[in-house]
């Protein structure tokens, strides 16, 4: 009885030798970060000369070619929209947009769980080129600038 006593004890120490040298591994490492990658010079959010009654439009054309999916705002009044968008690459996000006068905007992208500064800051930029292009004019064609990650 005691040989057998001592092989699962024997057992249960190896069992939990190997989950302790698992977790240790697990928490010395993050499968998501930016090691190789200085993104602390992209700024997290652009502003923008535009029309701030162009804004749904501005969405409704660019948010779909940048591969994004957006719920209706869940504040849309005249100082901010916002809404929450999905990324089939990275997950739920939103957009946000600031009235800071009668010409400039800001334009705010949050995608993902973790956050991915270079698909934001991307995102951004398409969304502010939209503002600009269509500045003052009915309509123009979309642009969707090139990524840079």
């Amino acid at each position: 009885m005691q040989a057998r006593d001592a092989s699962i004890l024997h057992s249960l120490c190896l069992v939990l030798g190997g989950i302790t040298t698992l977790l240790v591994a697990c928490s010395q490492t993050s499968p998501r970060t930016f090691q190789s990658h200085d993104h602390s010079t992209l700024p997290r959010s652009v502003q923008v000369e535009g029309d701030w009654d162009d804004v749904p439009a501005v969405v409704a054309g660019i948010i779909p070619r940048v591969e994004l999916v957006a719920d209706p705002p869940t504040v849309n009044d005249d100082q901010m929209y916002r809404c929450r968008v999905h990324s089939p690459r990275f997950g739920p996000g939103w957009i946000q947009f600031d009235r800071l006068d009668d010409s400039f905007i800001r334009i705010d992208v949050r995608i993902g769980r973790f956050e991915h500064p270079p698909e934001e800051h991307w995102i951004e930029q398409a969304l502010a080129d939209r503002f600009s292009q269509i500045r003052g004019d009915t309509a123009a064609p979309i642009r969707i600038p090139p990524r840079r990650h």
